[in-house]
């Protein structure tokens, strides 16, 4: 879940406390705001701070928020986007108390919004309404070249009030190609520490600033809310020493393994390189960009590379944001989450939620992925501190797998790998593993892995499902592995 979003002006957090005055005074109690809103209008005091409590419960599990002076903190505004179909989001309320309107704040808004929608929640559109006599929200939609979609007719809640409602939409790749079209040099990051002079020698001898028909786009990817320079920095430091400060730009489509890229830009960071300008104070020769950037590059792969855990057919790895999508695509099967213990996710919000709290709070939790692809098929963990693991150095191995991927040895090939790491690496003494009654698949995975069973709860209760399984608690040793080995 996305709690803050930080704009230039302005900030969207989730609601405080002591925000039921500011939003009384500013919003909910001014007419020139709520006369075009769904909500009712709050009057008192105690009706402000009732109606805080509920918003903050509210927004706790939804892309919710309040708007707020990035100076002051005063909640002067609220907004939010939720999904209405599959991949498909729309706002659902954006509104500014009067005094805070004409200073540009309904456009920094609707474009964190945007970002959230599209860059982080992987959106394929956007859908923005509005009343058709409201020209301030008609100016905004314009401005973010929303399209005309259709017109719907709905009952306002708080006076019966029929209201006709103008819905316009806005599709990623228009939303992309409007963002190019702005971006200029000193607005994208670059992933590169230096540059090569005699790149630079080469570019040059082809390259014409005053004909660009030959220069090939410079692509860029959307990482961590930043487009980011995937290849061609050569090519834009050229174009800078050539008094550009635009050139031709594409979104990389490829989906690559984006670990290293961001390494690479969290160390531009560490050194102050935060556009290409900046790298007009690292170009060397050949050898020093060889010994010094060939040489870091070689080295941060073998970090990434030991952090994996790889076998003949799979690799394991951790959990990143962009994964959500493909989690959901798994996850979603009813067939998948409820026989382990959890209901089946129901947008891609759900997994991005769980990813977060994969990323925060378990370390020895991977995405199970094809060594040919980058993308997971499904999720193993070993994890401490559960109703198995009460001694120190012991452990429980958790897994779910995709539903494709079913029947190919898969799962037990990468829980084989994440047991020899547990006891090598870890210094484990024994490993935990359990399965509910039905789940045969996992039954059989664990018999062959070589657990044995230690005991059997007959009034297991499931707070995610709301219902009572029998369980059954099998262990691994590491004397009984290291026989098997």
């Amino acid at each position: 879940m996305y709690d803050l979003l930080i704009g230039k002006s302005i900030i969207l957090r989730k609601a405080k406390e002591n925000d039921y005055i500011s939003m009384l005074n500013n919003v909910w109690g001014d007419e020139e705001v709520y006369k075009w809103m769904l909500y009712t209008p709050t009057k008192t005091i105690e009706d402000a701070k009732e109606r805080l409590n509920r918003s903050i419960i509210f927004q706790k599990d939804h892309y919710a928020y309040f708007v707020a002076l990035k100076d002051t903190d005063e909640a002067i505004g609220l907004c939010g986007i939720k999904e209405y179909e599959l991949n498909r989001w729309e706002e659902c309320g954006i509104c500014i108390g009067t005094k805070y309107q004409h200073k540009g704040y309904g456009k920094e808004i609707l474009s964190l919004l945007l970002d959230l929608a599209f860059n982080k929640l992987n959106a394929n559109d956007f859908r923005y309404g509005y009343y058709p006599n409201n020209f301030k929200s008609k100016k905004l939609a314009e401005h973010f070249n929303f399209k005309f979609d259709s017109k719907e007719e709905m009952i306002r809640p708080w006076d019966q009030e029929k209201k006709i409602i103008d819905l316009c939409l806005l599709k990623k790749e228009d939303y992309i190609k409007d963002l190019l079209n702005k971006l200029t040099l000193k607005d994208i990051k670059p992933s590169q520490l230096y540059i090569s002079s005699k790149k630079i020698d080469d570019i040059n001898k082809w390259f014409n600033k005053n004909d660009l028909s030959n220069f090939e786009p410079i692509p860029l990817k959307y990482l961590n809310g930043e487009f980011v320079i995937v290849d061609g920095h050569t090519r834009a430091i050229v174009a800078i020493q050539n008094g550009l400060d635009k050139v031709p730009f594409e979104i990389e489509k490829e989906e690559w393994d984006w670990e290293m890229y961001y390494n690479c830009i969290n160390e531009c960071k560490n050194r102050n390189i935060n556009s290409p300008y900046d790298l007009l104070n690292y170009i060397v020769d050949e050898e020093e960009y060889d010994l010094k950037w060939n040489k870091w590059c070689d080295d941060m792969q073998e970090l990434i590379h030991k952090k994996r855990i790889y076998t003949l057919r799979l690799e394991l790895r951790k959990w990143r944001y962009e994964d959500a999508p493909y989690m959901f695509l798994y996850a979603k099967d009813p067939d998948v989450g409820p026989i382990a213990g959890w209901p089946p996710h129901k947008s891609i919000n759900d997994s991005l939620n769980i990813i977060s709290h994969f990323m925060d709070h378990h370390p020895y939790c991977y995405a199970i992925c094809l060594k040919d692809s980058a993308t997971p098929i499904g999720c193993i963990e070993l994890k401490t501190n559960t109703d198995m693991t009460d001694k120190e150095l012991e452990y429980e191995l958790g897994y779910w797998l995709g539903k494709p991927f079913w029947n190919n040895g898969f799962m037990t090939e990468a829980a084989n790998a994440l047991i020899d790491y547990g006891f090598i690496h870890l210094g484990l003494n024994a490993i935990w593993c359990g399965y509910y009654e039905g789940n045969l698949k996992s039954k059989r995975v664990q018999e062959k892995l070589g657990f044995e069973f230690q005991y059997k709860n007959n009034d297991l209760y499931l707070k995610l499902l709301d219902e009572t399984r029998t369980g059954y608690s099998n262990k691994l040793t590491k004397e009984k592995w290291l026989l098997q080995k």
